[in-house]
């Protein structure tokens, strides 16, 4: 394990490390996974949110680091802007991930992709590697390796999306009309 944490560590240097990047890779395909229970979510289900995508592992140390600063940023976001989390497993299997989700608390979606099919498709090839997903669906940044998701480039960057849907509720205010109190559809 050690070693294919090294290797998986070791990958990521061709991109920089810890770092906020403007996204500026390909379009990727859509996202059909089961969670813990069978449920297949697709990441389409979610439009009109902003999505923070993580691809991890529970035997990868900056993967289970960063989880609780994710937590911390969804709980500041969740009040004023539609936003989730979707954290896709790689490569383990059901049982490893419910023993994990059994000593850790968090509020995210969890999804599976055991045989790494997604991952793959989506150029992981190293973990953690999230993507920050518009309420449309586009993949505007991404960072690879773990990160502190409480900086406040991540809120501004969060908010700057929210402010470019017509739609979004940020701050209590729509940007469309500015008594409306509804959040994205």
């Amino acid at each position: 394990m050690i070693i294919l944490a090294l290797l998986f560590n070791l990958s990521l240097s061709a991109q920089p490390t810890g770092v906020l990047l403007p996204y500026q890779g390909e379009t990727k395909p859509p996202i059909v996974l089961p969670d813990i229970s069978g449920k297949n979510h697709s990441l389409s289900h979610y439009r009109g949110k902003i999505i923070l995508l993580n691809f991890w592992a529970s035997w990868c140390a900056p993967c289970i680091h960063e989880m609780p600063s994710m937590e911390k940023l969804k709980s500041k976001v969740k009040k004023t802007i539609p936003f989730e989390i979707i954290a896709v497993n790689q490569g383990e299997e059901k049982e490893t991930v419910k023993k994990f989700l059994k000593t850790k608390k968090h509020s995210f979606v969890f999804l599976l992709d055991p045989a790494s099919d997604t991952s793959e498709k989506y150029g992981v090839d190293g973990l953690p590697a999230s993507y920050i997903i518009d309420s449309r669906g586009k993949i505007r940044y991404a960072v690879y390796g773990g990160f502190d998701w409480n900086k406040k480039e991540v809120l501004e960057a969060i908010k700057k999306l929210a402010a470019e849907d017509p739609d979004c509720k940020i701050l209590g205010k729509s940007n469309k009309q500015k008594k409306e109190e509804k959040p994205c559809p």
